[in-house]
């Protein structure tokens, strides 16, 4: 009788702890493995740059005609194209040219890497409703293997 309990004991033990050993190694292998695709997509995905801040003077604002700003910004990942865009308060698309790229003009412009600090820019306020008290959204697209990443939008106005 004492070994037929002793048996159970063992086996209920040993069933015990196939099962943790199993619980471990699935996690160890699905955690590895997601690690494994985040690698790989760090490789192939653009990472989203940031805006680090907009500097609009209420004098380089004329209603009607063009408004002065500069920016600075940061890039990341490598191997990445960046272009900027500028929207009105009522999410449509300005015509902005920036001094920082190689092809300016609507619908956006990109951006030298190189040139992170003090980029000068101007959008077009002829023919839109656009007041220079009103908000406006600077962001940047990431453009790597025909994928687009869209920084967080920076909010900004050419008020006092």
């Amino acid at each position: 009788m004492k070994n037929k309990k002793q048996i159970m004991v063992y086996g209920l033990f040993g069933l015990l702890l196939g099962l943790i050993l199993g619980v471990v190694l699935t996690t160890t292998l699905n955690t590895t493995g997601d690690a494994i695709k985040i690698t790989a997509q760090g490789n192939s995905a653009p990472l989203p740059a940031d805006i680090i801040n907009v500097n609009a003077q209420y004098q380089d604002c004329v209603a009607g005609d063009k408004a002065y700003f500069t920016f600075d910004w940061m890039p990341k990942g490598e191997d990445q194209r960046y272009k900027v865009y500028l929207k009105d308060v009522s999410a449509n698309l300005m015509e902005l040219k920036v001094t920082s790229s190689d092809n300016v003009g609507f619908p956006g412009a990109y951006l030298d890497p190189k040139m992170t600090k003090g980029v000068k820019g101007y959008v077009i306020l002829e023919g839109y409703d656009n007041k220079c008290g009103d908000s406006y959204y600077l962001y940047i697209d990431s453009i790597k293997n025909n994928q687009i990443v869209t920084s967080k939008s920076y909010k900004f106005t050419w008020a006092n």
